[in-house]
């Protein structure tokens, strides 16, 4: 196995076996139970891609470029059958995690409530830390009022 210098693709087959592709190189068959490997084709470099994938039965191959054109090819004929360019085809989808406008159905509708949302989310906030800051200034005044008034009526 150490004689490829890059492996592209490594397919399982039936039996335990697999199927290996090697940039530059060609198709193979390896058996580990018999510990052999089995020459099935050789292309040049220019027809097969590393990431090539084949039927060892109908001796076709097809493999897609970093440019999404696809290729079929004849191993028998060491040739293409059919070429499919899909870079018309592709359109960029950009996955962003910040968004600035509403989500997708929700319109003006939408932004009314985030806004009222956020408003009654900042004003519960403000009353809590209003409170909590009430509570502690309280604590820190021993002998205030309150306290006089609360000794007293004991």
């Amino acid at each position: 196995m150490g004689q490829f210098g890059c492996i592209g693709h490594i397919k399982p087959i039936q039996g335990g076996g697999f199927h290996i592709i090697a940039r530059g190189t060609g198709g193979f068959e390896y058996d580990p139970g018999a510990d052999q490997l089995r020459d099935i084709w050789r292309l040049p470099a220019a027809l097969a891609e590393e990431r090539t994938d084949f039927d060892t039965e109908r001796m076709l191959a097809v493999s897609t470029d970093y440019l999404l054109v696809t290729n079929l090819i004849d191993l028998r004929m060491e040739r293409r059958r059919l070429t499919i360019d899909n870079r018309a085809n592709y359109r960029e989808s950009v996955i962003t995690t910040s968004y600035s406008g509403n989500p997708p159905g929700t319109g003006r509708l939408g932004s009314i409530l985030v806004l009222v949302g956020s408003i009654a989310a900042v004003s519960v906030l403000g009353w809590l830390l209003v409170r909590f800051l009430r509570a502690r200034r309280l604590k820190r005044h021993p002998g205030s009022a309150c306290d006089q008034v609360t000794s007293t009526s004991s």
